[in-house]
């Protein structure tokens, strides 16, 4: 399992799996699954306001503090008082983000040119 959103560079890691897999009974073939981080609300605003708890979660665990996933009104005062340096790292996380419509095309662009071709043979 390889977290896209977390390690987007995890196909190099996937291809090396497939190379050196050693079929058993068990599984006679590599099997390998790929996780999208998607958030979808009412507009692209509320899903942007919602996300603030894990751009904060991100910006945290990147100076080495791992913090429960805060409120959105924590994480929003949090955000606001940060460099757009700050922000703009926890944003370079890959996800889903928007309003439905949004969302849609996000995730069928996602799965058609991004997982297929880089995780699975």
């Amino acid at each position: 399992m390889f977290a896209d959103f977390i390690n987007p560079r995890g196909a190099e890691i996937a291809a090396v799996y497939r190379e050196r897999f050693e079929g058993s009974p068990a599984l006679g073939a590599p099997r390998t699954a790929v996780a999208a981080w998607a958030l979808c609300a009412e507009s692209d605003e509320e899903a942007q306001r919602l996300a603030s708890s894990s751009r904060m979660t991100l910006s945290l665990l990147r100076q080495g503090r791992l913090i429960p996933v805060p409120p959105v009104d924590r994480a929003l005062r949090y955000l606001n008082g940060q460099t757009a340096t700050a922000d703009g790292l926890a944003r370079e996380r890959r996800g889903i983000i928007g309003s439905p419509p949004p969302c849609a095309v996000a995730w069928w662009n996602w799965r058609a040119s991004t997982a297929p071709r880089r995780y699975w043979s």
